[in-house]
């Protein structure tokens, strides 16, 4: 089963994610997580691995831009 996970925040080496299908949030262990996450980056859950997935990534902040964009314009 894939997931898409966002991470919210990390606090004592746990990343508090949002599952982006039912908005649940989970909490996983830094260390089974791959380098590079931090605030914001957005897993894919495949297979049994994590895996940062740049490209939903792009989408998202892309989307999130262009509310901006369209808020103060």
């Amino acid at each position: 089963m894939e997931e898409i996970l966002v991470v919210d925040r990390i606090e004592n080496g746990i990343a508090v994610c949002e599952n982006r299908s039912n908005r649940i949030m989970i909490e996983l262990e830094l260390s089974k997580l791959p380098d590079g996450v931090k605030e914001g980056t957005v897993i894919r859950y495949f297979d049994g691995e994590y895996e940062i997935d740049y490209e939903e990534q792009k989408n998202i902040e892309d989307r999130i831009k262009q509310k901006m964009d369209d808020l103060w314009n």
